[in-house]
């Protein structure tokens, strides 16, 4: 994961969030845009929803790091995810990360985030 890591923030397009919870995790990005539509993250995946909502939180046993466009830095689930050792970052929004599966590495001690699957200097990452 390191390496996925590395290669996500040296060769992908980068986003900067509010940093929520201390850490990097990289893995590929599962977005939940509701409830109903929540499904099974593979392991290791970088969780993306809309908003902190605490029914995502079991979710994050399995986490590589989990995203969100909106929500505050004291929710229940960025709580869980602190306790968990995942990182978090507030602020970026799935969509701008590329397609669900792209590559996505997360600092939650920086608030940086980077994908492989979104352009940089006008081109897809290699990776993607």
């Amino acid at each position: 994961e390191p390496f996925l890591a590395e290669a996500a923030f040296a060769l992908g397009g980068t986003l900067d969030g509010t940093p929520v919870a201390d850490g990097v995790g990289a893995g590929r990005l599962h977005v939940v845009s509701a409830l109903r539509e929540i499904g099974r993250p593979p392991p290791r995946a970088v969780l993306a929803a809309p908003v902190p909502l605490s029914q995502l939180a079991p979710l994050l046993w399995h986490c590589a790091a989990f995203i969100t466009p909106r929500g505050s830095t004291g929710a229940h689930l960025f709580e869980v995810a602190r306790s968990l050792g995942v990182p978090a970052v507030i602020g970026v929004a799935p969509h701008d990360l590329g397609p669900p599966g792209s590559l996505v590495a997360v600092d939650g001690t920086a608030g940086t985030v980077a994908s492989l699957g979104r352009p940089r200097n006008g081109r897809v990452g290699a990776l993607a």
